[in-house]
């Protein structure tokens, strides 16, 4: 499964955008869980710097071995300044 998203940036300078995948116990619940064996998550670029008004494109890639059952994943980002 492959996952493409923009992120656009307003206005606030110089930050570090920085984002993460990890499974979820349960919805609306965000508690952190280790990925169940055979499943990976690529997010790429995971960690760039950002300026203001600008468009920055993402793809996440979540592939599975064959008997691998697909778990709920949070893709999350944090920014800071």
């Amino acid at each position: 499964m492959e996952l493409n998203y923009t992120l656009n940036t307003s206005f606030g300078g110089l930050g570090k955008v920085e984002f993460n995948a990890y499974r979820i116990a349960e919805e609306n619940i965000i508690q952190q869980q280790p990925m169940p064996e055979g499943i990976r998550v690529t997010i790429k670029p995971s960690t760039f710097i950002a300026t203001s008004h600008k468009n920055y494109h993402c793809k996440t890639i979540i592939s599975t071995d064959s008997d691998a059952f697909l778990w709920r994943i949070c893709i999350s980002h944090q920014c800071t300044s």
